[in-house]
């Protein structure tokens, strides 16, 4: 759980941050979150904090509309798509040459 509440954390500092991340950020965000990672772990997990940090800052260049509406509902049936009305025309063949088990 306190790891979960490390990559939120992070994720915030990064979206709000400096321009890159260091392995002493990570020590930083360890103080806060009572976590302990080895130097290993810490350089293992740089490239991917890395990578998110660039990804955050290319959402930050979109330029969305404040009347374009979040989704929250996904619907894949297409907008004006109508079915059809009435009895539907599938029907199943009867079933032959069955035997239940003993």
């Amino acid at each position: 759980m306190k790891y979960l509440f490390f990559c939120i954390f992070f994720s915030f500092a990064l979206l709000f941050g400096q321009d890159s991340v260091t392995t002493n950020d990570i020590r930083s965000a360890e103080k806060i979150f009572d976590l302990h990672f080895t130097p290993a772990e810490r350089d293992s997990m740089l490239d991917n904090i890395q990578y998110r940090q660039k990804n955050y800052h290319t959402l930050h260049t979109l330029h969305i509309p404040y009347n374009v509406m979040p989704a929250v509902l996904f619907n894949p049936i297409p907008t004006g798509f109508q079915f059809q009305k009435g009895k539907s025309s599938f029907h199943s063949a009867p079933l032959k040459n069955i035997s239940l088990p003993k």
